[in-house]
């Protein structure tokens, strides 16, 4: 979750979900236009408009709703002073005490509660009659209920059980709202990683070199030999070493990972099957692990369709020797109850003024905390609820586990 969008992807068995197009511009103002297709293979997320950024309003019929547009980074959020006057998700952390200015003093970003505090009131709180607490909750509510629907779409609605996983938190604004996520799904433990701000940069700088190569076939499986599907992969094979030649040397020899995409006739999209030894090729061996695949996919077999191949899918991996050795914090393995760096001011759902303390994981070192509280990690917020409790690991991990929300 960063500023504009929330996204969702799902890992399963070590292997994240890909998907063989994407859509370039496809959100505007957080709405869906359609975008144009570009067919490059890309991991399969889920994006909807709830971000730090997503504005709060109030639609004709009296329902408040949160994106999807967005202040995006200018004019932003009310509170960091850039000229915003519409309340987002940002504010309503703002106004009830999740994000203050010692968060932010690194950032060069300039905050101020009580602009938060008059956009709410001006946009949502005063048109409705509500106090100012029930309105920012219902903002942090609404953008909650918003990426839980996006994960039940990557999970539930594909026949995947969510409590058989656990949430990996990553983005400026991910790790604020992940435990209230995670409680809603049934997950039983959320994973904040070392520096989540930066994830996906980390990802690109760290990540094995990855090319995909592509034979389209479009023949039924029962009309194609073992040695026609061997030929086509001996191709793509032979195209992938003349490229690797480009690649910078590496220590390392690469991996070849062979895959043949296949569907039922008729039907308009595929399924993944990999293919780990020549004896996967024959005919009868793709179309038994196709079924299996389309089963535990879609939770049912179709007996009478018949399997078309689609394409053969040949990926090449090549560590070329970065490693994040250095680059994370290394602590002692002991576990202890950890202090609070700080205590900051903390507004209640029923609009009381509490405390709540703040831990900071730099320097922290392995440790234990129970919520109510609130974690400061490397640029983002942890926000652990009453009756959840976290771990700090040697690395600067933080995993929650979620229990039941009464905040």
């Amino acid at each position: 979750m960063g500023g504009t969008t929330a996204k969702t992807g799902l890992i399963r068995d070590g292997k994240p979900r890909m998907a063989s197009e994407f859509y370039a511009d496809q959100l505007r103002e957080g709405r869906n236009m359609g975008g144009y297709a570009i067919r490059s293979p890309v991991l399969e997320l889920l994006e909807i408009g709830a971000g730090g950024g997503s504005i709060a309003w109030i639609d004709e019929v009296g329902v408040v709703k949160v994106g999807p547009r967005s202040a995006g980074a200018l004019p932003g959020p009310a509170c960091y002073c850039r000229g915003g006057t519409h309340p987002t998700v940002t504010d309503a952390h703002a106004v009830i005490g999740t994000l203050s200015a010692p968060a932010l003093q690194r950032s060069g970003i300039e905050f101020d509660r009580e602009k938060a505090v008059a956009a709410i009131e001006t946009h949502i709180a005063k048109p409705l009659g509500w106090p100012l607490a029930r309105a920012a909750y219902a903002i942090i509510d609404i953008a909650v209920a918003n990426m839980v629907g996006m994960m039940r779409l990557a999970t539930t609605q594909r026949g995947i059980d969510p409590r058989n996983f656990v949430i990996v938190s990553t983005g400026g604004a991910g790790p604020l709202h992940a435990t209230a996520v995670g409680k809603e799904i049934g997950v039983q433990e959320v994973i904040v990683p070392p520096y989540p701000g930066m994830f996906s940069a980390l990802g690109a700088i760290l990540g094995a070199v990855r090319h995909e190569f592509v034979r389209s076939v479009l023949e039924l499986v029962n009309t194609l030999g073992s040695e026609d599907i061997k030929d086509g992969f001996a191709d793509l094979h032979a195209q992938a070493e003349r490229l690797l030649q480009s690649e910078p040397r590496s220590d390392h020899p690469p991996c070849f990972q062979r895959s043949i995409e296949a569907r039922f006739f008729g039907q308009l999209h595929q399924l993944s099957i990999p293919i780990v030894d020549d004896e996967d090729t024959q005919p009868e061996r793709i179309e038994t692990a196709f079924r299996a695949i389309y089963t535990r996919e879609y939770g049912f077999d179709l007996p009478q369709a018949i399997v078309q191949i689609v394409n053969l899918r040949l990926t090449v991996l090549l560590e070329i020797g970065t490693h994040a050795t250095g680059l994370f914090m290394t602590c002692g393995p002991s576990t202890r109850d950890l202090s609070p760096s700080r205590w900051t001011r903390f507004i209640t759902r029923d609009g009381r003024e509490d405390s709540l303390p703040i831990y900071s994981v730099e320097g922290a070192g392995s440790g234990s905390i129970t919520g109510p509280a609130l974690i400061e990690h490397a640029g983002s917020t942890v926000w652990i609820h009453a009756g959840q409790s976290a771990v700090t690991g040697k690395a600067g991990e933080v995993i929650v586990m979620v229990g039941r929300n009464t905040c």
